[in-house]
């Protein structure tokens, strides 16, 4: 995989083509978590090679459905019902049921064929791990369709 690296030169900045090599590939897979939420902060993915890997992984096809997946799985879970001695982090069934509209946008937008902000997905990847999220947690009532709605806009690629 190539990455874009931006430097600056005494005669002016430019862009070269370099291939990441597998330092910087492990570093990346290493510290996901935290690049997934300096991009959903808002980072610019070329301002390091970690990030611009990171921001490459986050925008593929095979990504993007595999969180479509996770939030029509998320959804499944909280129509069933709660469950016994479930693992995990206890999700906000009621919210996730109330919220089906906004989680059924989401998931279109991650399925569609067109481009899409590295910003929005990192959102949507922090708002399904990060158990303090609105997906689980549970302190105000329309705080998910918030965040949902946020995530949605964050997925708009703007010119």
């Amino acid at each position: 995989m190539s990455t874009l690296l931006l430097t600056e030169q005494p005669d002016g900045p430019f862009v070269t083509g370099r291939r990441s090599g597998a330092p910087t590939r492990f570093f990346t897979r290493l510290r996901r978590w935290a690049l997934d939420k300096a991009l959903a902060d808002g980072a610019s993915p070329d301002s390091s090679a970690a990030l611009s890997l990171r921001a490459h992984k986050l925008i593929s096809q095979s990504t993007r459905r595999r969180l479509s997946r996770e939030i029509r799985d998320l959804q499944r879970e909280a129509e069933r019902g709660a469950r016994l001695l479930s693992p995990g982090i206890p999700i906000c069934r009621a919210k996730i049921v109330g919220a089906r509209p906004a989680l059924d946008e989401l998931r279109t937008h991650l399925l569609s064929p067109g481009p899409v902000s590295v910003a929005g997905v990192a959102q949507v990847q922090v708002l399904l791990r990060d158990g303090a999220s609105p997906l689980y947690h549970r302190s105000h009532a329309d705080d998910l369709e918030l965040a949902l709605q946020a995530t949605i806009e964050a997925l708009e690629v703007r010119v």
